[in-house]
C-alpha cells in the first residue's frame, strides 16, 4: 500500500491519498485508491494498547478514486513515530501496518 499525505492544515487535519495494489507476496489483492482525511486523535481507543509515544491520528475515507469490486474503504488508526506511521486498519479481518517514507514514490 502507499499513503501520500498532504501538508497539515491549521486545524490539525491532513488530506491523503491511499493506494493499494498486489505485491509478489500477496498477488490476489486488487488495485484501488481513495481519498482520506487524517485528524488528530487525543483519546486512546480500545485495542490501541500497542500504540504509544507518538502523535496519534485517525484516517477516515472520503471518496473512492478507483474502487475494485467488493472492496470497502476503511479507517486507519495509528501514530507518527520516528518518521514512520505505525498503526492498524480499523476493520474486521485487517491488521497492523508500518509505513515508511519513500523518496521514489
Amino acid at each position: 500500500m502507499a499513503l501520500t499525505v498532504g501538508d497539515q492544515l491549521p486545524d490539525g487535519r491532513s488530506y491523503a491519498l491511499f493506494r493499494f495494489f498486489p505485491l509478489e507476496q500477496n498477488p490476489d489483492v486488487g488495485s484501488g485508491a481513495f481519498h482520506m482525511v487524517f485528524e488528530p486523535e487525543l483519546d486512546r481507543a480500545e485495542g490501541d494498547e500497542d500504540l504509544d509515544g507518538g502523535a496519534r491520528f485517525r484516517g477516515r475515507p472520503l471518496f473512492w478514486i478507483d474502487n475494485p469490486d467488493a472492496y470497502l474503504a476503511v479507517d486507519m488508526v495509528g501514530e507518527a513515530r520516528g518518521g514512520r506511521f505505525i498503526g492498524r486498519v480499523d476493520s474486521p479481518g485487517c491488521g497492523p501496518f508500518t509505513l515508511t517514507p519513500r523518496a521514489d514514490f
